[in-house]
């Protein structure tokens, strides 16, 4: 399953729950489940069916299962890997540790958020060897990702990843989930993004890295005017490649 669309969306026997808007109330619905559809530029597609409990949680992706607690968050996944995800007082994941079939931890990362929400912080540890990520926000959306390691190396490294923005919001948190995964150094945010504190304000047009790569974001929506697919173009200088994903809540 790619990237964390695949990990997330609804509908189908929908409850009705009231939210307001700047226009008055609307019924924002609790789907149950949703369709998934990929292509990319090297003739792949998919459907992925996502399933949700009455919260509107993911529950199961097509590869893992998800159990909500009041203090943490576990993943199971194909081949029996289990994620134990930490939360604070405020919902959000602070620590994920990764177990592998023997129940040994081979996957560890922390969290940090400021005063306002914003994950500001991510640190990979391995050994005496580590992964960390800074991450800047200006208002209301995260414009700078630093990237530091020492792995394999005589001294740190780092990459820095800059990211530009529209005017399209995306409402829909299970686009969001795919298009804001960069915020996590963990391979398990999959259909978790929104643990991760607060996101963008904004939808990406561009992340464009230090290195000679980037990549660029173009939206879809429905006849409302809500954003429920996009495509990405990812360049490297020497070659490029494209993915899209909409999504559909008439999974019946």
């Amino acid at each position: 399953m790619k990237k964390i669309l695949m990990l997330a969306l609804t509908a189908t026997m929908m409850l009705v729950a009231c939210k307001k808007d700047k226009g008055g109330d609307e019924p924002e619905t609790i789907p149950t489940c949703a369709m998934v559809k990929w292509e990319d530029s090297y003739g792949y597609s998919s459907t992925d069916v996502v399933k949700f409990d009455d919260k509107g949680r993911i529950k199961d992706d097509g590869s893992a299962t998800y159990e909500y607690f009041p203090d943490k968050i576990i993943v199971k996944r194909d081949g029996d890997n289990i994620a134990r995800c930490t939360l604070d007082a405020q919902g959000r994941i602070v620590k994920i540790e990764d177990y592998n079939m023997e129940g040994e931890i081979d996957y560890f990362c922390e969290f940090e958020y400021n005063n306002e929400g914003y994950l500001i912080k991510s640190r990979r540890p391995y050994g005496s060897d580590y992964t960390i990520k800074t991450y800047t926000w200006e208002n209301g959306n995260l414009v700078k990702i630093v990237e530091t390691t020492n792995w394999n190396v005589s001294a740190p490294t780092s990459v820095t990843e800059t990211i530009t923005y529209g005017n399209d919001v995306i409402k829909d948190k299970l686009i969001a989930q795919e298009i804001y995964n960069y915020y996590s150094s963990s391979k398990w945010n999959g259909g978790l993004i929104e643990y991760f504190g607060k996101m963008s304000k904004n939808a990406p047009v561009l992340i464009q890295s230090d290195y000679p790569w980037g990549s660029s974001y173009t939206y879809k929506k429905d006849a409302k005017g809500k954003i429920n697919g996009y495509k990405e173009i990812y360049n490297t200088g020497s070659y490029s490649r494209w993915q899209e994903a909409s999504v559909d809540y008439n999974c019946n």
